[in-house]
């Protein structure tokens, strides 16, 4: 038995398990509440597969684990991050769907599992700390990548560089994780950026 079936109080039959989800909104009111929009593959029939967006409601009854299984705050949870959620099956009929959070583990980033791309940076959002990457006037064409603290940035030298250094225009190739949302354009989490 897992930690995860250890710590949740509620009948399998209740409950819904995403694991490996992407959080593409994490709107935080308190230390302990908010919610979390999140996509993951849902099981589907025989080998299928189905992508799968939802939104976590956050409460102080909602247990929050870092990736070492550390308490956390629902702040420290960003958009890009992966989490494995434990929620409700009762859910809203609305777009996307609600239920109740019960347990939500942040995940390590698995470096095993990353694409490459290579293309110009459309745009830089400081804001939101996301870097849009590929044809200028084609959204179908583009990856929106989430630059976190673990973000490694350099120059064509190997150099370190900052977000702030990263403009529109610039020739980059990213090295980020296989796992996207299904908004558009997609948005994943980009391990390495380097100017090319």
């Amino acid at each position: 038995m897992d930690n995860e079936s250890r710590r949740t109080p509620f009948p399998p039959e209740n409950i819904v398990r995403a694991n490996n989800a992407i959080v593409e909104e994490a709107v935080c009111f308190s230390n302990a509440t908010g919610y979390l929009v999140i996509s993951y593959r849902a099981p589907g029939a025989g080998q299928n597969a189905s992508l799968t967006r939802v939104r976590l409601n956050v409460d102080r009854n909602t247990i929050l684990l870092g990736a070492m299984g550390r308490g956390i705050s629902l702040c420290s949870i960003r958009t890009g991050m992966r989490v494995n959620a434990v929620f409700s099956s009762r859910m809203t009929r609305s777009i996307p769907p609600q239920a109740n959070a019960f347990l939500i583990t942040l995940r390590r980033p698995d470096r095993q599992e990353t694409n490459v791309m290579a293309g110009r940076i459309v745009s830089v959002d400081s804001r939101n700390r996301t870097v849009t990457v590929g044809k200028i006037n084609d959204m179908n064409d583009q990856i929106r990548f989430v630059v976190n603290e673990n973000t490694v940035i350099s120059d064509r030298m190997g150099r370190s560089l900052n977000f702030r250094q990263l403009r529109p225009g610039q020739l980059v190739r990213v090295t980020y994780a296989d796992f996207m949302t299904a908004s558009i354009p997609p948005q994943t989490v980009a391990f390495q950026i380097e100017l090319i």
